[in-house]
Formats: structure tokens, C-alpha cells, sequence
């Protein structure tokens, strides 16, 4: 496990854990970041890692993969661009999709499995149960989160989508 990989998790699943609502505007299209009435600002699974100072309304709508977002993200959290199978790569892609698919309701469920397909722990976020809490859920259940989410973990090469 790379300690780099593990601080992103931790990052993202903290922010999503605590936000509790997408990053979406009425049309339903994510944002990085979204200004609310009341002055809130959301932000999506990788728009949390991106520091105000290097934000721009320019990265709307351009995908984490775009070098323009990717040099928006700190270097602790990006991967080597020349790695396009990246384990750093494939887990953000992921956890942006976790956010953009799948209702909140079920994002603790989510960042679980994407913790185990990835080989991290899940101890160190609040909130987020252990690994054992898969135990307790049925695979069929387990299948129809992943789906949205394993279309990633295929074109990564991550043959382990299946054991997750």
C-alpha cells in the first residue's frame, strides 16, 4: 500500500463522508466546485483536492485524466502521466465516479469497496466501517455498487474488480 495512495483516500473519503451531497448543478452535471446560494461551496470527489489557489472555472467539465486538472491536483495526490494504469490514477477515477453516480446514501458503502480493490484501510477515516463490514453484505449487493465503479477497475487492469 502507498502511503500517497492512502492519504488520498483518506483526503476524499473525509470530504465526501462530512459533505453529504454532490457537487452538481439543477442539470445534473458535476462540478469540481459549486457556489451555493448560502454562500457553501461543494466540491466533488477530486474538486477537494484541488487548492483554491490553483481552481479555475476552466476545469469545469474537463475530465481528472485532462493535464490541466491533473497539474491542479498537489503532487502528493497525482500520479505520473506517463502511467496511465496508475493504482493513484484508476482509484481518483473511482472515487470521481462514486461521487457522480451513485446517490450519497450509499458513498460509505462505496469507499469501502473501493478501500479493499485498492488495498487500503478504511480504519483511519471516521465514519467509514472496517473491511470485516463487507462480511455482512450480500455480493449481489456488492456487484450493483461496483458496477458503475468496475468499468474503471477493468480498463486499469485491476483484475481483482471481481474479488471486491
Amino acid at each position: 500500500m502507498s502511503k500517497a495512495k492512502q492519504k488520498t483516500f483518506n483526503t476524499i473519503a473525509r470530504h465526501l463522508l462530512a459533505q453529504k451531497r454532490k457537487s452538481m448543478t439543477p442539470m445534473e452535471d458535476c462540478r469540481y466546485r459549486m457556489e451555493l446560494r448560502s454562500d457553501k461551496v461543494l466540491k466533488c470527489a477530486i474538486g477537494c483536492l484541488i487548492p483554491d489557489d490553483k481552481y479555475r472555472p476552466s476545469l469545469e467539465g474537463k475530465a481528472v485524466t485532462n493535464p490541466e486538472v491533473r497539474l491542479a491536483i498537489p503532487r502528493e495526490h497525482r500520479w505520473v502521466p506517463t502511467d496511465p494504469k496508475s493504482d493513484q490514477r484508476q482509484m481518483m477515477l473511482a472515487l470521481q465516479q462514486l461521487h457522480d453516480l451513485k446517490h450519497p446514501g450509499t458513498w460509505t458503502l462505496g469507499l469501502a469497496l473501493v478501500a479493499k480493490a485498492f488495498g487500503l484501510r478504511t480504519d483511519q477515516v471516521d465514519g467509514l466501517p472496517g473491511l470485516d463490514y463487507h462480511k455482512e453484505v450480500t455480493t449481489k449487493s456488492l456487484e450493483i455498487l461496483a458496477c458503475d465503479i468496475s468499468i474503471y477497475y477493468k480498463i486499469g487492469g485491476n483484475p481483482n474488480w471481481r474479488n471486491v
